[in-house]
């Protein structure tokens, strides 16, 4: 579709432009840069508030333990502004998990999401966990 309408745009542009080529050229870098920015922007990761409950997600972040004792969990940082507490179906992969702690790793799993309100019910909350299947 986009290999059309750039052959349409050069085309116009060809017709418009017999007697000064240099225009031409200069429209067709600038066409490419364009393109170039728009496969670019499209490609970038889903931001964790658009995925749904049940997604299967692949997640990159530094791993970490979240929360204060006794009630301290692992998580994965995604991003500044969230935090995904991890959920390992064996044992054997949390402990092989407890080794990367402090490194960025990357994991699949299912994404879970649940709504809830502080205890003075003022303010609603998103709590992401991620069942993993694998990480790396």
């Amino acid at each position: 579709m986009q290999v059309i309408i750039l052959g349409i745009i050069e085309l116009i542009i060809r017709f418009s432009t017999k007697n000064n080529p240099g225009v031409f050229i200069l429209f067709k870098k600038f066409l490419l840069i364009c393109l170039l920015l728009v496969v670019f922007v499209s490609c970038s990761d889903k931001q964790l508030s658009k995925l749904k409950n049940g997604d299967d997600v692949r997640l990159k972040g530094r791993l970490t333990m979240l929360g204060n004792a006794p009630f301290h969990y692992m998580g994965l940082i995604v991003d500044p502004s969230y935090q995904v507490s991890l959920v390992f179906r064996t044992e054997a992969d949390k402990e092989a998990a407890q080794k990367l702690l402090g490194k960025n790793i990357k994991l699949e799993g299912e994404l879970s999401i649940k709504d809830i309100q502080t205890a003075d019910g003022k303010k609603s909350l998103k709590l992401y966990k991620v069942i993993v299947t694998s990480f790396e």
